[in-house]
């Protein structure tokens, strides 16, 4: 099974109704509530024996994984590399490097005809062959200089790289053939429905850079870069983009007047550096507009009764689109201290993005099916970053620790059409974040709730009166014009931590060693969409544990968590109910090795050999009440939301290290 899968029969699992049984070929006093779940049974049909929920429109998990068995998922990596090095003068050295990255993808197999549900069926069974080839190079070309003449080393690069990435899919499929037998899934054994699509796909680019620098004395240092990209994701005249930087150090150790200094520090170097660096992170093509027909693009002429296929936009293209700069300032400071047991490494940064790439939000009176990607805006990032090491070594026994600390604030400084951007929900409709000048990219966006309302009395003196009922979250009419409405939503939460940490701890003894990795964020806040299922409420999704009795069941009762009732009114609103506070510490990796000394190696032609036992986040301090706290999204908007995310797995591994 594709390990990409796991994340939609999670959400199947947890969004399934608790009271249908998994199976449903072997049941006996069926209550009458549960009447419909043999609705399309079929006995002699393999897939026909799960049971379709029926108070949710979900898929059942267990016969969901049984049909996928019916396919197979082979996936094949080759990863490869060269390197050249040819010295032309003791001062002169050129450097040509090339690598690849080739993925051969197949599934095959069956999909079953089946029925369960209206929401849980296939009417005929598929014949499936797909294929997808993805291959990716890189050739770097470098020529280096260095020089010293007399205290000053001057060093100097010129390179050149291209990097090509290539996309082929082709999805094969027909039905009809005479049963679910998993020997019948041939294409040529198909009858109906024939279906045949595919596309390739294709980017590259092309850079070209240069460095320059200067050491004096290896005192003061002296760097200055540029890079020249072009980008076949832009359109002409938007491909290319230059991004210079410049950076500088003092090792002020090394002056005369800190050798006071040198009996506990052993070296002192102040750091700063400013630069641009590009980004073209978005899907290619972006910059042509795609037309294409599906089941919707029917009109009739004519005859009002003969409807013609036609096409329409898919996608929405930006010919002016072009690179994404950041612009960074840094200015760190690095201490070496107590005969190099001690090191401290204190950073501030400042990083400004301009135009932005992201999805922008058109009116839907232009018809468009989707927003174009563009260039929105600028944002800036501003922070401190602090790490601490620490060395020790007592005959055998060596002991490392280390820490780091970084803050980290974001704030959007302009968007390209002055217009707030929203974050959707899966149903593109529930509006989850909101992102607007002056504050952080996609915070959280919903009413401002004050409690529970506990009587009538309550309900009738405030904004929600025709809506709701004692034991309803009570939301804050923040302009005070006496109705719940849009301008009364706010800001309610923010996913971005105040600080992020970790701390490393290793030790050697001989032949073993030992390694261990804690990670945290503090201040950071989830939005947890999973209670909007598990405390509806309704029946039809499961519910946590501790629903009942937490629950409001009378005046007094709790002014926190709302009343158990299939008619939620207005708690499934985005509010801060459902925000919590994500912050976290987690063991990220333990590991333990043992290497064997020569002398244990009695086998011939084995130089080394590591064994070792690791494991991965092992445990998580958190008061998160979900299932992981560390939620991430490739959309900047939608970060720290939880919406079925699958949480990372605890992981244990043994391994041998071998070297001949």
């Amino acid at each position: 099974m594709k390990a990409v899968w796991l994340p939609v029969l999670f959400i199947q699992l947890w969004g399934g109704d608790p009271i249908t049984p998994v199976f449903r070929n072997n049941l006996v006093d069926v209550p009458d509530f549960l009447g419909d779940i043999y609705n399309g049974y079929e006995p002699n049909n393999l897939y026909s024996q799960y049971a379709g929920f029926l108070f949710s429109n979900k898929r059942n998990p267990v016969g969901q994984i049984e049909r996928m068995r019916q396919s197979t998922y082979e996936t094949l990596f080759v990863k490869a590399g060269a390197n050249l090095e040819v010295k032309l003068f003791n001062f002169l050295k050129f450097n040509s490097r090339f690598g690849m990255d080739l993925a051969r993808s197949t599934t095959e197999g069956l999909q079953p005809k089946y029925f369960l549900n209206a929401f849980d069926k296939a009417d005929e069974n598929t014949v499936i062959a797909n294929n997808s080839r993805n291959n990716y190079f890189v050739w770097e070309q470098t020529l280096t200089y260095d020089q010293t003449f007399g205290k000053f080393k001057v060093g100097a690069l010129l390179g050149t790289s291209a990097e090509k990435t290539y996309v082929s899919i082709v999805n094969a499929s027909i039905q009809g053939i005479i049963n679910n037998d998993k020997d019948m899934a041939i294409l040529n054994a198909g009858t109906i429905n024939p279906s045949v699509s595919g596309y390739p796909y294709d980017n590259s680019m092309l850079s070209f850079f240069g460095r320059a620098s200067l050491d004096y004395d290896s005192k003061y240092l002296l760097a200055v870069n540029l890079r020249r990209d072009g980008s076949s994701k832009f359109a002409d005249g938007h491909k290319w983009g230059t991004f210079p930087s410049v950076s500088a150090a003092w090792r002020f150790s090394s002056e005369a007047f800190m050798k006071t200094a040198h009996s506990w520090l052993d070296d002192a170097k102040l750091r700063v550096s400013y630069g641009l660096i590009g980004n073209q992170n978005v899907p290619g093509g972006l910059n042509y507009s795609q037309y294409g027909s599906s089941i919707y693009d029917y009109y009739c002429f004519g005859s009002p009764t003969t409807p013609s296929i036609g096409s329409g936009v898919i996608t929405v293209g930006n010919p002016v689109m072009e690179w994404e700069t950041s612009k960074q300032f840094d200015l760190g400071l690095d201490l070496l201290l107590f005969n190099n047991s001690l090191e401290i490494v204190a950073d501030y940064f400042r990083k400004d993005i301009d135009n932005m790439l992201m999805q922008e939000p058109l009116p839907t009176t232009l018809g468009f099916p989707m927003f174009p990607y563009s260039n929105v805006g600028s944002m800036r990032n501003t922070g401190w970053e602090f790490g601490i090491t620490y060395r020790k070594a007592w005959s055998d026994f060596n002991f490392t620790a280390s820490a780091n600390i970084s803050t980290y604030k974001n704030e959007v400084t302009s968007l390209g059409n002055g217009d707030a951007i929203y974050g959707h929900a899966f149903d593109n409709v529930t509006v989850l974040t909101k992102t607007e000048v002056g504050q952080p990219v996609g915070y959280f966006y919903g009413y401002a709730t004050n409690g529970i309302f506990q009587n009538e009395e309550q309900v009738e003196g405030s904004a929600q009166r025709e809506s709701a009922k004692p034991g309803d979250i009570r939301f804050k009419d923040l302009n005070s014009d006496d109705v719940l409405d849009e301008q009364d939503r706010t800001k309610i939460g923010d996913p971005w931590p105040d600080f992020v940490y970790g701390l490393s701890l290793g030790a050697t003894w001989k032949g073993f060693d030992f390694n261990v990795f804690f990670q945290g964020s503090q201040g950071n806040d989830v939005l947890n969409m999973t209670l909007r299922d598990f405390e509806s409420g309704t029946g039809t999704m499961n519910a946590r544990e501790d629903f009942l009795n937490r629950a409001w069941n009378g005046e007094g009762s709790t002014d926190k968590y709302h009343r158990i009732s299939a008619e939620q009114g207005q708690n499934s609103e985005i509010s801060d109910y459902f925000v919590e506070d994500g912050s976290y510490l987690r063991l990220k990796n333990l590991q333990l090795g043992y290497n064997f000394c020569e002398r244990l190696l009695k086998i011939k032609g084995i130089s080394y050999l590591r064994l070792y036992v690791s494991a991965q986040n092992l445990f998580t301090l958190t008061k998160y009440s979900g299932l992981d706290p560390e939620i991430g999204s490739s959309n900047a908007t939608l970060n720290g939301i939880d919406q079925g995310f699958y949480p990372q797995a605890r992981t244990w591994t043994v391994g041998l290290n071998i070297k001949f």
